[in-house]
């Protein structure tokens, strides 16, 4: 499985996700920028890059939660995020 496209980013906790998914959803792209730079600053969400390979661990209703090889942690990202 690989990551499909540009600007993919995954959560490893999924109800901030899960709160970026609703303000995405609203529209406000100010706020889901904001939340997005927050989750990077934090550590709880990371980018992921173009072509770059993760393992499946959950699919749950839209969303994957994904593994990078070499890692133990998992990242909610949306489901066509990866294929």
């Amino acid at each position: 499985m690989r990551i499909n496209g540009e600007h993919r980013f995954g959560c490893s906790d999924r109800e901030y996700f899960d709160r970026l998914g609703k303000i995405g959803g609203q529209g406000d792209e100010s706020a889901l920028a904001d939340g997005i730079r927050r989750g990077y600053a934090s550590g709880v969400c990371v980018p992921f890059k173009a072509g770059e390979p993760v393992y499946l661990e959950e699919n749950q209703w839209g969303i994957i939660k994904v593994r990078r090889p070499g890692e133990q942690v998992g990242y909610w990202t949306f489901m066509e995020a990866a294929s």
